[in-house]
């Protein structure tokens, strides 16, 4: 099987966030992919099936579970189509069929633009997060998956140390935490400690949730955004309705086979 690894939202050796692309030759079971994901413990394994030569089936996996949506990944996957797999030049776009719809990446000079849905939250009064960090401003619900902190600083933020067990108690997959900055319209962190993921180094979902509630904070569309984890990596966005435009670079790592 062909593999790959590549270092998403950065353009840079060693940072931004990692993850595994692979092309099964084969139809494996999701318990046999969740072992693959598990071998590469990498936060995100992609795995592609070809339906035309810019359409493809893609499915994301953590070492703990099968996910809905999965930003860096679905860069990683693009980037490796783009420049491993001999697409014709024409090719300036790409089609990926996920448990989250269509989702769409296209070339936009040196980066790569994807079109992913918008993620509201919904605002709760009562959560044991109010209690759990200093500083917090608003706790938000996204969905039945995920908690949505806001801090009142990013030096918070940035020093904020994730207790495992009480977000995994506390949470069905993990808590994003976000600030305003002065360097960045906002940055945030993303812990997922039911995923297997006690951080997330950069977390291209997490920006959907992000670009739409800061849309609606800040009364702008546009942002230039900072996922400040030990690796770090930059996220340029943008609101479009219900749709959100995450740009990013790659680098590809490791390529090879693996053998199954």
């Amino acid at each position: 099987m062909k593999f790959f690894q590549v270092d998403a939202f950065t353009d840079k050796s060693l940072s931004g966030n990692p993850a595994a692309v692979c092309f099964p030759e084969e139809v494996f079971s999701d318990e046999m992919l969740l072992r693959i994901a598990q071998e590469n413990n990498l936060s995100e394994t992609a795995f592609l099936k070809k339906i035309t030569d810019d359409n493809y089936e893609l499915r994301w996996f953590t070492p703990g579970a099968e996910v809905d949506l999965c930003g860096h990944a679905t860069l990683a996957a693009a980037h490796v189509l783009f420049t491993q797999m001999d697409l014709s030049e024409d090719i300036k776009k790409l089609k990926f069929q996920t448990k989250s719809g269509e989702l769409t990446v296209e070339v936009e000079g040196d980066y790569l633009s994807m079109n992913f849905p918008a993620l509201p939250s919904e605002k709760v009064e009562e959560s044991p997060f109010y209690y759990h960090w200093e500083g917090v401003k608003e706790v938000r619900h996204l969905g039945t998956k995920n908690t949505f902190v806001v801090l009142d600083s990013p030096e918070r933020l940035r020093t904020l140390k994730p207790d495992r067990d009480f977000i995994a108690k506390h949470t069905g997959e993990g808590v994003i935490v976000t600030a305003q900055d002065k360097s960045y319209d906002f940055i945030s962190r993303y812990f997922a400690p039911n995923l297997d993921i006690l951080e997330d180094p950069v977390t291209g979902f997490a920006h959907c949730a992000l670009t739409w509630y800061w849309a609606q904070t800040l009364g702008k569309n546009d942002f230039k955004a900072y996922q400040a984890s030990a690796r770090g990596g930059e996220v340029f966005t943008k609101l479009e309705g219900d749709r959100v435009w995450l740009k990013g670079k790659a680098k590809l790592m490791i390529k090879g086979e693996m053998f199954i």
